[in-house]
Parts: structure tokens; C-alpha cells; sequence
């Protein structure tokens, strides 16, 4: 798809940060994510007449400038891995056209095509900038949002405020209901003295890495949670479905492997926010992650009813108890894990993160809800995103593998019957 740029710009806060907010100490969660950048994609249909491209930009720029007043450590810098200089220097905003049709762009599984949709589509490892937004404008009408967020600083529950913020401050024409909480994570979570961490970015070209969109409809949810319920568990869907997917890269992987696979070693996002004591507010602004794992034999009989039994209890046993002990010890021995993972031939390295339950789709600029939020491929391996669909009664799995691997698992014959199609919930005119 070809994408042409018709301008870029900085976007500054529309009124300038106070002296006594100019530092912002980074926690220890951000010191010990890496500053890579996180890609979401929105789609929204052409608005109503009569709409004009240039009184859009106008209302996307302005309304993201005011937004930037209030997350004002987005328009800053990165300095090293100790603080954010709030220093107003601004985002960088994008905008484009393209001819392709919506319809073709939302009827996508491979994730790599949109990539040219972002501001930075080779999403190498981020440097001192926070956010970055291109704006596309279809021939049809449609409108596309890319953005990247400098995941040091922002985990997914915060890309989706901001996205939420910005379209209700475009929408409405005011800030009065957006209020951040956050920017003061340091004081939570004291910053440490920590040993350099080498960035892992994979060359996806190389690594012949290849990521694509596959929609599971309520009716396979429904049935994954049957298979996977037994006497003492009854999973939920995000648990049926990892687990599902768990033993069909398995054995994908299995096939394919020159060394077998002893073990597999599965991580889950877990957002800590509610989970503390006392708990921060479920819109916390900043990387407030941890990870849960299990450790699973990978045996030719794994049918994954211990890992949704092993993945419940880990993430039971992150509570406000087991943080304030442990986390430390906890985060650094489950990312060297992760670590050591990814260089063991004889372990399946498998990392789960969900934002199913998040009100992705409530980012309404003024001319409707999004059709379609996603990400593009991004520069891992091993590594699943679970996002609701449009209607919210599915789970879209957004999955990183090799090219062999992600061969191997379309061509089950069970996975590939469970898949539904990505545009049964479009509305029926487009």
C-alpha cells in the first residue's frame, strides 16, 4: 500500500508546563521496560457530510494540544534511563494520504501492511521521543490514527486514556472531564541502581518474523472454555484461549524444531494497578506491569489444562502482599528468565498480554466510534496481544512467529476451524 506524506510537524502543549513539573523521575517498572515504541492503530469510518479533511486536521491538532497540557511528560524527552525533561519541545504529527479503500484495510491479517499507517513503521528501539502520531486520509473518506507510544514511560491501560482523552477533547471542545492520574509512579516504585540492559530488538527481516491477525467469535470462545473446564476450573475466555494457543505453537513449534522443546516457559502481563494496597486508580498513568509465569514439560501430550490452572494461581499470588516482599526480586528474576528464554533452543518462549477488557473502541473524535483498533507487527518474537473486537464479544489474537511456525499452525486443522472471519462485525455497508 502506498502511503504519501503530506506534512510533519511538532505539536506543542498549548500552554506551557510549570517550572516545578520539569522533572519526572522514571520508576523502577520503566527502568526495567524496554524503550521501544507501542504501535496502535485506529480506523474510523468517512464522517458525515458535510466534513471537510482540512476542519479535521484543524480539530485533530488543536484538541491534541490541548490533551498534551494535561499528559504533558508525552511532550517531552527521554533523558537516559533517569528522568523525563518536561520541556514542551513536543510530539511529532504526521499527516498522509492513501487511496486504499477501508474495506481492504480492515479485511487485513497480516499485520505487517499496516505498518506504513505509523509514524515510524519500522518501529526500530525508541529514542528520547514519547509520541508520535500520523494521521491518514483516505480516498474514500476514512481516516486512520497511528500512533507510537515510548513504551518507557507508557503501558497499554495509558495509550488507551490518552487516545480516549484526546477524542473526547475533540469531540466535546474541552478538557473539564479529562483528569491524569499519575506521573508520580517513582514514588510507588523508587528507582534503583540497575545494570545496563541490552534492548532486544528483533530484526524481523532476518528473523523471517512474520505477525497476523486471527478473529476468535464467541461461539469458539464458548467452546474453548468447555474443552478446557474441568471439576475444579472453569477458565475464562482470555485463559481458554492462551492455553489453546499455547499447545497449537507447540506443536507447531515441535515440528519444525532441530531441538526438541524440554519446556516452555509462559509469561502474562499482569496490570498491577488494582492490585496493590492501597490500589492506584484503574487509569494510572505509566508502566504499571508485572509478570506472571508458568513453567509448563512440553510433552506431545500437553493439552493445557495445567497451564490454565498454573496461570491462575501466579497471577493469583501478585497481590499487594507479594509486591511490596517481593516485586524486585520478582520483575529482575522473571525478565532474566525471559532473557535466557529467548537463547535456549530447548525452550518454548511464549509472552501473553490482554487488553480484551479495555474500552479500546471508546475513542470517538466526533464523527463515530473506530471500526477497527489494532497494532501493527512489531519487533518481537514469541509474543501474542489479545484486543476485543468491534461488537466486544470476541478476542482478536495479534500473533509474532517465525514464517515456518506461523506456516505450520494455520495449517491445523482444529485452529483454523475455530478462527472466524475479520469482517463479520464491520457494519454491512462498508
Amino acid at each position: 500500500m502506498e502511503v504519501m506524506v503530506n506534512s510533519r510537524e511538532i505539536i506543542k502543549p498549548a500552554r506551557p508546563t510549570p517550572a516545578h513539573l520539569r522533572v519526572l523521575q522514571l520508576s523502577f517498572l520503566d527502568q526495567i521496560t524496554a524503550p521501544l515504541f507501542s504501535p496502535m492503530i485506529y480506523f474510523y469510518p468517512p464522517p458525515p457530510p458535510p466534513a471537510i479533511a482540512a476542519d479535521k486536521s484543524t480539530t485533530l491538532k488543536t484538541s491534541l494540544s490541548d490533551t498534551l497540557t494535561v499528559f504533558y511528560p508525552l511532550a517531552g524527552r527521554l533523558v537516559g534511563t533517569c528522568h523525563v525533561d518536561c520541556n514542551d519541545e513536543g510530539v511529532q504529527y504526521i499527516e498522509a494520504h492513501a487511496k486504499a479503500p477501508l474495506s481492504h484495510l480492515l479485511a487485513v491479517s497480516d499485520l505487517s501492511l499496516l505498518n506504513c499507517l505509523l509514524p515510524f513503521p519500522h518501529l526500530a528501539a525508541a529514542s528520547e521521543l514519547l509520541l508520535a502520531v500520523q494521521v491518514t486520509f483516505l480516498g474514500c473518506g476514512g481516516i486512520v490514527i497511528g500512533t507510537c507510544f515510548n513504551h518507557k514511560i507508557a503501558d497499554a491501560v495509558s495509550v488507551m486514556y490518552f487516545m480516549n482523552s484526546w477524542a473526547c477533547r475533540a469531540k466535546s471542545g474541552h478538557l473539564r472531564s479529562i483528569k491524569c492520574h499519575g506521573f508520580d509512579l517513582a514514588r510507588v516504585f523508587p528507582p534503583r541502581d540497575m545494570p545496563k540492559r541490552k534492548t532486544s530488538v528483533v530484526d524481523v527481516k532476518k528473523d523471517r518474523i512474520v505477525a497476523k491477525r486471527f478473529v476468535f467469535g464467541a461461539s469458539a470462545l464458548s467452546a474453548l472454555r468447555i474443552k478446557y473446564s474441568n471439576s475444579s476450573i472453569n477458565p475464562t475466555r482470555v485463559e481458554a484461549l492462551s492455553a489453546f494457543l499455547w499447545t497449537k505453537i507447540l506443536g507447531a513449534t515441535q515440528a519444525g524444531a532441530g531441538v526438541p522443546k524440554t519446556h516452555s516457559l509462559l509469561f502474562h502481563m499482569v496490570n498491577l494497578r488494582t492490585r496493590l494496597h492501597p490500589p492506584l486508580p484503574e487509569l494510572y498513568f505509566g508502566n504499571v506491569l508485572g509478570y506472571a509465569m508458568v513453567v509448563q514439560p512440553s510433552t506431545s501430550k500437553a493439552d493445557g489444562f495445567g497451564f490454565v490452572a498454573q496461570a491462575r494461581e501466579a497471577i493469583r499470588r501478585i497481590d499487594g502482599h507479594y509486591l511490596g516482599r517481593f516485586l524486585y526480586e520478582h520483575l529482575i528474576s522473571n525478565s532474566t528468565l525471559l532473557i535466557c528464554a529467548k537463547e535456549a533452543a530447548e525452550v518454548l518462549q511464549l509472552t501473553f498480554s490482554s487488553i480484551w477488557r479495555l474500552p479500546v473502541y471508546d475513542a470517538d473524535f466526533g464523527w463515530g466510534r473506530p471500526l477497527w483498533v489494532t497494532m501493527a507487527q512489531q519487533a518481537k518474537k514469541n509474543i501474542i496481544f489479545f484486543f476485543p473486537t468491534r461488537l466486544g464479544n470476541g478476542i482478536e489474537a495479534l500473533v509474532h512467529l517465525k514464517e515456518d511456525e506461523m506456516a505450520r499452525l494455520e495449517a491445523d486443522k482444529e485452529f483454523s476451524a475455530s478462527l472466524s472471519s475479520a469482517t463479520t462485525q464491520l457494519p454491512s455497508c462498508l
